[in-house]
């Protein structure tokens, strides 16, 4: 009977473990890299089956940028989407671009927080002083 490195009999007949056992070729590099794939893959999938409910009509998309039925579209609301889905699909490149640094997620550019700020900024200057029909 045999000892596991906490001092805990280990008794081999019984228990199929090999103790300091090398991982083998594959280093967490590899994991973190197989990982990151399938991650872009699946956030692939969902950009693709949501695209697709879209354009079927699955997802509604009336009243989105409206303030209700039958009004025109607030331009306080275009811009804010527009920076929304630019800011997060700059985000995504960028953070693409810097898959193996370290296994954490970059830090977001100022230069994106200011232009998010700037189109929130946008929407609620539009809301407060925008009249009321």
């Amino acid at each position: 009977m045999g000892e596991f490195e906490s001092g805990i009999p280990l008794d081999r007949r019984s228990v199929d473990i090999k103790v300091n056992q090398p991982m083998g070729e594959y280093s967490m590099a590899d994991l973190s890299f197989v990982a990151t794939i399938a991650l872009v893959a699946l956030l692939t999938a969902f950009a693709f089956v949501t695209l697709i409910k879209l354009l079927d009509g699955s997802i509604s998309m009336s009243g989105m940028l409206a303030n209700g039925k039958d009004q025109p579209n607030d331009p306080e609301r275009v811009v804010m989407l527009i920076g929304t889905i630019a800011g997060a699909f700059a985000y995504f490149s960028y953070g693409l671009k810097s898959i193996g640094t370290g296994g954490t997620l970059p830090p977001v550019p100022q230069e994106a927080v200011m232009a998010l700020g700037g189109s929130n900024f946008l929407y609620i200057f539009g809301k407060i002083f925008r009249p009321r029909k």
